[in-house]
């Protein structure tokens, strides 16, 4: 199973790659955050003026570059997702906090490749959230 996971993050990989002109020979990890700074850089660009002079046809040009742009890094996330589904993780330690913490991962990597992004994660029902307001906790005599 590693191995397919691995063959299917190279695969995806070379899609932005291909797209951004990069060719690279190294590990996974430096080819995800070298596609991720290029995907930025096509995003956020710095060679343009950002105070509205440019024409109208350079902006809808520069939003389709943009949309491209971000569509190819879907493929970086899938790869990033992918490198939290790793099977030893849980072989490892099968805790019970450790299998809950795989089946979100593996439900966020369905979730990514169903188009829909961090924002729409899945929480499990039945959590609540309580704030108590008390004493602050004195940090310094913690260390001290």
């Amino acid at each position: 199973m590693v191995q397919r996971i691995e063959r299917i993050c190279r695969a995806a990989l070379r899609v932005p790659e291909s797209f951004m002109g990069i060719q690279l020979d190294r590990d996974l990890l430096s080819r995800v955050f070298t596609v991720r700074q290029r995907g930025w850089d096509y995003l956020f660009r710095s060679d343009f003026p950002g105070n509205g002079s440019i024409s109208p046809l350079g902006r809808i040009i520069m939003d389709r570059i943009a949309d491209e742009v971000y569509l190819h890094l879907r493929h970086n996330e899938l790869v990033d997702m992918l490198e939290y589904v790793q099977p030893e993780y849980i072989i490892q330690n099968s805790s019970l906090n450790r299998l809950i913490e795989y089946a979100l991962n593996l439900a966020d990597l369905v979730n990514r490749l169903m188009g829909g992004d961090i924002g729409f994660r899945c929480s499990p029902p039945g959590k609540t959230v309580h704030i108590r307001i008390g004493e602050p906790i004195k940090v310094r005599e913690l260390f001290s």
